[in-house]
């Protein structure tokens, strides 16, 4: 990693000669610019990404000292070295006091400068290892809270504050046939951050991203929006659902949900476009969990072949009991709509022949609907056309984009407490069903899969961090470090200790 450097001084030979004759590049360094003055470095700085200032403390006008208290302020990351003509160490108490790094005294002793460098390279190093690990931390803290996994608390858990910002949902569509998929994602999220640098990105599905945006008011989102549209490529269509506007991140599972829902219906809807969830909102206003319970049951019997010919005759129990609590054919015909209109959402990765028009004409037929048995054999029609083409499809090929949704997921929350029951409930799979399927697919079961994740983490924080085993053992899913070390030395045939200090 090369690291950038500015150079401060009112003697230009000074700073040419610094620039010269140091072999910064040996050292993993660059000189990025070079101020006269103050006021010239401020600027610099305000222009370009600074890893490091080195800066004379007496200068005509505002000395070095002004520059060191302006950045204590303002920039907390960077890191200062003083050099001056002076041999008073007052000048560097003061300097050190205001964050400095360093003291060198002109002229400068190459040798010593390019130990310090040695030095300072170390410590970024370490710094960007640290602040990669806290936000790695802090993402799948902020993701466990928006899916109500986690209650928020910013005090307890160190989130960031912010104030006014939208949810955006961002989903790829048709993507479960392409290539590098997962590493199309991540270039496409590292282009979101490197744009919208005040945003929080958390990839949630294999195919989706969910963007924490701050933003002021509409007309700002409205802009947003353009720039947004002109990252996406022209070989890939994205939709994106938008929450309403939040204040603060206590409302982040609120927004999350609301984002979640717009998007589910631009997909369901084969749009590829942007949807404020206040335009859908009345959909969504009632019946939220007993429509989750109902794609659930559904979905749950769909995907196990042993249960999938009771499919229909559990749709009409579940409408049933939904009428006979209720008895109004209009909000169980909305129901009915928004049901399977989310069932589509849920099987977006699934190649179901023709099951954009069967859905359409189950639409129809449920708004036409006078009588609930008229609604009751549109519904089940539906249902029973979408078994059958699970039937037609072959088992084999059913669970592939699913296993690699799961797949993904457990790789960035494998320190959270999953489990094959949740994991079954929010993917759709009776739990046998699931744990048989995961064994196809991968050679492994799901607690060895899990397992090697979180080993092969811990190996990655033992070689890079220096982090105390009882901190890495929390910060990859286990609360008892004597069983991840028996665990690890099962999987790699030492203790964390061992490994750690094997060379």
């Amino acid at each position: 990693m090369i690291y950038q450097v500015l150079i401060v001084d009112d003697e230009e030979i000074v700073c040419r000669g610094l620039k010269e004759f140091v072999k910064w590049a040996d050292h993993g360094f660059e000189v990025a610019g070079i101020a006269y003055s103050v006021d010239e470095a401020l600027s610099i700085l305000e222009k370009n990404y600074i890893d490091v200032v080195f800066t004379d403390i007496t200068m005509p006008g505002k000395s070095g000292l002004d520059l060191l208290k302006a950045l204590s302020q303002t920039n907390k990351d960077l890191k200062t070295v003083i050099f001056s003509g002076y041999s008073d160490f007052q000048f560097a108490q003061e300097a050190l006091r205001y964050g400095a790094v360093d003291y060198l005294t002109k002229p400068v002793n190459l040798k010593e400068l390019e130990n310090l460098l040695d030095k300072l390279h170390r410590e970024i190093d370490q710094q960007a290892r640290n602040a990669e690990i806290q936000k790695k931390r802090t993402e799948i803290l902020l993701l466990s809270m928006a899916r109500g996994h986690v209650p928020y608390s910013r005090e307890l858990y160190q989130i960031p504050e912010i104030g006014n910002w939208y949810g955006l949902s961002l989903g790829m569509r048709n993507s479960s046939r392409e290539r590098n998929l997962e590493a199309r994602m991540e270039s496409f999220r590292k282009k979101l951050s490197a744009v919208f640098v005040r945003s929080i990105v958390l990839p949630y599905e294999a195919t989706k991203l969910f963007l924490i945006l701050p933003c002021e008011s509409a007309q700002a989102l409205s802009s947003v929006i353009s720039l947004l549209e002109s990252l996406f490529q022209e070989n890939e269509v994205w939709a994106c659902g938008i929450s309403s506007p939040k204040t603060g991140l206590g409302k982040i599972a609120e927004a999350f949900y609301e984002a979640g829902q717009a998007l589910r219906y631009l997909f369901a809807r084969q749009r590829g476009d942007f949807l404020p969830f206040e335009n859908i909102e009345s959909l969504y206003e009632s019946n939220a969990s007993d429509i989750l319970g109902f794609i659930q049951k559904i979905l749950c019997l769909l995907t196990d072949p042993s249960t999938r010919d009771q499919v229909k005759q559990a749709a009409s129990e579940q409408l049933f009991l939904k009428f006979r609590n209720n008895g109004n054919l209009e909000e169980l015909q909305l129901f009915c709509i928004q049901a399977l209109i989310e069932m589509k959402g849920s099987l977006q990765n699934v190649e179901i022949e023709n099951n954009s028009s069967m859905l359409n004409n189950a639409l129809v037929s449920i708004m036409h609907c006078g009588r609930y048995e008229e609604l009751e054999s549109a519904v089940t029609t539906y249902i029973g056309s979408l078994a059958a083409a699970f039937n037609k499809k072959a088992d084999s090929q059913l669970g592939i984009g699913a296993i690699r949704e799961i797949q993904i997921y457990m790789n960035q929350h494998f320190a959270e407490n999953i489990t094959l029951q949740n994991l079954a409930e929010q993917f759709f799979f009776h739990p046998n069903y699931l744990s048989r399927l995961f064994k196809e697919k991968t050679g492994e079961n799901f607690t060895e899969h899990l397992t090697r994740i979180r080993v092969n983490k811990v190996k990655e924080l033992l070689d890079s961090t220096d982090y105390k085993i009882s901190e890495i053992c929390e910060m990859v899913g286990y609360d008892n470090p004597r069983y991840l070390s028996k665990v690890f030395k099962q999987y790699v045939g030492m203790t964390p200790r061992e490994y750690r200090e094997r060379t």
